[in-house]
């Protein structure tokens, strides 16, 4: 069944979506703020209690991912499931991010500083985690039809480019304005786009009924719930490749700040260039790859575009050896082409998640996208937390400044394996683009369709 969302529904909701990546763009300037490079300013924090605290955050957000999606699942209101939890996580996510930049202590290393840097944190990364992902399970409720879900994900890839060219000017905001006016207007604007959903949704109206499944559904234990989820091996198969890959984006994304100032001799606010390029390679990428989505399975763009995204890393690899000159132009060069290739892997794993999601909704006859969100989640934040501790091993071990900068380089080629690894993992993932198994997976995956048989007959008893 079709969901019945209009254009202008679909560019609020996404503006949700959209929320979370300001809060991502922002944590890069976060640790820059905490951590800058010598001759950058005062550092506030050391690189290894930065380290272990976003970790920390991180295996916490992960363990609680399917709490959330399982409350969310289960949660009666007025205003529906998931409207009220993006409106308060988007509250304490503001709130959080105003204040995370104004530590006690601002000479220097301090106590009180690892102290406030750490519960501030915390605070950010589970606010933003109650306020991003109900925006996420609202994606399969939208819409049963999968060149539908394509719409709404390539809508959203848009929106991504026009709230992407307003983060372009975090690092100026960062240099013109400071650190903690930095983050008071970037909070503020969180909270303002994730309204977009709780304004333009109504869950009672613009969610869909599906077949034989009604609206809130048999509730389903978490226990049993997050074991079915478990078993069902198509669902891990896409969660690790996606995991994995997204592993390498948000690892260069925490070392881009220092790759512009201490490799390319920029300032902070130069990091408005190379956005503009990042958003150049969306801007082209979107449509290209609606075109693919809609010509090849959605598997293969994946595929495809993960091992294209290996050889550029393995290209950038040898950064390091190119003329001074040539170094900026070459970083400016690979934003664009990175980033036309990443889009092809944003615009399908959206939809390939719920090709996942509503199979398993169809044969076991249960409702539980947001914790199937939440799973995802958890398996994204494991593998996600190790973004952190990469970069700050390999810039405390081969330096992260412009006298000593090889940890900077070194970021490309542990990209490349980890994009590598994404892109063999993809390659068992068995679904077509309407829900079924390509040929020569149906047998290999037939124990898992009966296994949801059977619990869809034990749902009817």
């Amino acid at each position: 069944m079709r969901g019945n969302l209009k254009n202008w529904q679909i560019i609020l909701y996404s503006m949700g979506g959209e929320s979370y990546m300001v809060v991502f763009a922002l944590t890069a300037w976060v640790m820059y703020g905490y951590c800058p490079p010598e001759g950058r300013g005062v550092q506030l924090v050391t690189l290894a209690t930065f380290s272990t605290v976003t970790t920390l955050a991180r295996i916490l957000e992960a363990a609680l991912n399917p709490v959330v999606g399982y409350i969310s699942d289960n949660t009666r209101t007025p205003w529906g499931r998931r409207i009220p939890f993006i409106f308060g996580g988007a509250v304490l996510t503001a709130f959080s991010l105003i204040l995370i930049s104004r530590p006690p202590i601002v000479t220097g290393v301090d106590k009180l500083n690892v102290l406030y840097f750490s519960f501030f944190f915390i605070m950010l990364t589970i606010s933003s985690l109650f306020m991003y992902q109900p925006v996420l399970a609202l994606g399969p409720e939208i819409t049963a039809d999968s060149n539908e879900r394509v719409k709404i994900t390539s809508i959203a890839l848009f929106m991504g480019v026009i709230v992407g060219l307003f983060n372009l000017t975090q690092g100026l905001a960062f240099e013109k304005l400071g650190f903690a006016d930095t983050t008071l207007i970037f909070g503020l604007t969180v909270f303002i786009l994730a309204m977009g959903p709780v304004v333009s949704i109504n869950e009672k109206r613009d969610v869909i009924i599906r077949d034989k499944i009604e609206l809130n559904g048999k509730r389903t234990g978490f226990f049993k719930g997050m074991y079915g989820i478990f078993l069902n091996r198509v669902f891990l198969v896409f969660a690790l490749a996606n995991s994995i890959q997204m592993l390498s984006f948000v690892t260069l994304t925490a070392a881009a700040p220092y790759l512009l100032t201490e490799v390319a001799g920029k300032h902070p606010g130069d990091s408005a260039v190379l956005g503009l390029f990042f958003l150049s390679g969306m801007v082209v990428g979107i449509p290209a790859a609606n075109i693919f989505a809609k010509r090849y399975c959605k598997k293969d763009v994946f595929a495809w575009s993960v091992l294209a995204g290996s050889l550029l890393f393995f290209i950038m690899a040898f950064l390091a050896f190119l003329p001074e000159r040539a170094v900026y132009p070459a970083i400016l060069a690979f934003s664009f082409v990175y980033a036309f290739v990443f889009m092809f892997t944003n615009t399908v794993k959206n939809p390939m998640l719920a090709d996942v999601i509503l199979l398993d909704c169809q044969l076991s006859g249960e409702k539980k996208e947001a914790l199937f969100i939440g799973t995802h989640g958890l398996i994204f934040r494991i593998i996600d937390s190790a973004n952190i501790p990469i970069t700050a091993a390999l810039f405390a071990h081969y330096g992260y400044s412009s006298g000593s900068p090889l940890g900077i380089y070194l970021i490309f080629p542990v990209c490349a394996v980890i994009n590598l690894v994404s892109f063999f993992i993809i390659k068992n993932y068995p679904l077509n683009d309407q829900g079924g198994f390509l040929e020569g997976y149906g047998d290999k995956y037939g124990y898992l369709i009966d296994r949801l048989k059977r619990k869809q007959e034990d749902v009817a008893e």
